[in-house]
């Protein structure tokens, strides 16, 4: 009985859905240095605020998300090295900075 409730309401209310799969390469460091920095910089995160994220995040764990929480977070330098560590504790990495 559901069953047949839900095909009648599929057949009157379809609507098209499209999936594809984007696969890209891995970022190269400057790739992903400029990157970062430009997204963080649309934030008014400052400069060297900036390049100690993406520098940091680099050598942790390479996802710009990580990054961009981070900055939403952070204002000064000692906060990145302590969010930078918190965030990356759960995936087993080691003190970077």
């Amino acid at each position: 009985m559901a069953a047949t409730i839900l095909r009648d309401f599929l057949e009157w209310h379809w609507i098209p859905i499209l999936f594809f799969i984007v696969k890209l390469g891995p970022y190269a460091y400057k790739q992903y240095f400029e990157i970062t920095k430009q997204l963080l910089s649309h934030q008014k995160i400052e400069r060297e605020v900036a390049n100690l994220i993406a520098s940091a995040e680099w050598a942790k764990s390479q996802d710009i998300r990580d990054s961009i929480k981070i900055a939403s977070m952070a204002k000064t330098i000692e906060d990145v090295d302590f969010l930078v560590n918190m965030l990356n504790d759960g995936r087993g990495a080691n003190k970077v900075l």
